[in-house]
């Protein structure tokens, strides 16, 4: 059995020539199944696909490691060059609302005065679902 593993994001890449970004994204691809685990945190990640001549529409399955911006960002970028519905699998808690504590840096998106940032997954599941992801939690 072969194996290729294609990194199409992480934060050092630049010296690559691809973007970088804070975040993880990885193409897998064995004899049967080919699985995008994460997505990076932008559409950075379908930018470094296109550059690096990778096809995506071999995708047969996206696999979340877990909810935060920075693995789950880019799907929606992705989805489109995927050109078929795909099952995405993560855990059902990925949807749950995650938050970073930075004591006195008022960064809450609702400028309450709360040191908490939002760091989930940065759209709605219907969002995703409309562009052909299909959750498997």
């Amino acid at each position: 059995m072969s194996i290729r593993i294609t990194t199409l994001i992480e934060n050092t890449a630049v010296w690559v020539n691809v973007l970088g970004e804070w975040g993880l994204s990885m193409l897998v691809e064995t004899d049967g199944l080919t699985v995008l685990s994460d997505t990076g945190t932008s559409a950075a990640t379908a930018a470094n696909a296109r550059s690096l001549g990778v096809s995506l529409t071999g995708v047969d399955v996206i696999v979340f490691s877990h909810g935060h911006f920075d693995h789950t960002g880019g799907l929606l970028d992705m989805l489109p060059l995927i050109h078929k519905p795909v099952d995405v699998m993560g855990h059902p808690a990925i949807w749950d609302r995650k938050y970073a504590y930075h004591p006195g840096h008022k960064v809450c998106e609702y400028n309450t005065g709360a040191d908490y940032e939002y760091i989930g997954i940065p759209y709605t599941r219907e969002q995703a679902e409309k562009w052909g992801a299909r959750f498997v939690l």
